[in-house]
């Protein structure tokens, strides 16, 4: 099972500025929609770039998604 923290760092690509982002939904190497000021940012994952690209606001964003860790269930 997959869990992951519920924010990640989120860069505007035309200026550069970063932003953390609060994480709604997020599927591994897929999509990930991150909340920043109130406005949702549908991002899918680029296999070339390794990175989630969206666009919102008339801006375009990108991110490496938060930071995830493999939990084990039941015994080991």
């Amino acid at each position: 099972m997959i869990r992951h923290e519920d924010t990640c760092t989120i860069k505007n690509i035309d200026t550069s500025v970063e932003v953390e982002a609060e994480i709604l939904n997020f599927k591994l190497e897929d999509a990930l929609t991150a909340v920043v000021v109130g406005n949702k940012i549908f991002m899918e994952y680029n296999k070339n770039t390794d990175l989630y690209v969206g666009k919102a606001l008339g801006m375009e964003f990108s991110t490496t998604g938060p930071k995830y860790y493999e939990v084990k269930q039941g015994r080991y």
